[in-house]
């Protein structure tokens, strides 16, 4: 399989960390500090809540 053929290769560097934090909530591995730099992380520009709500 190439890479290109796996979903996650379609999408850009922001879709990827938006998956990667959805991954690690849906896994139950996060913990307050996850939860508080996802906070902070969404909180620099709209666009990644964006991202994150098309992740979901």
């Amino acid at each position: 399989m190439r890479s290109t053929d796996h979903p996650a290769a379609l999408l850009d560097a922001l879709d990827r960390e938006a998956q990667d934090w959805l991954l690690r909530f849906a896994a139950g591995k996060a913990n307050g500090a996850d939860i508080e730099a996802f906070k902070q992380w969404a909180a620099v520009d709209p666009v990644r809540a964006d991202a994150f709500a098309r992740a979901c």
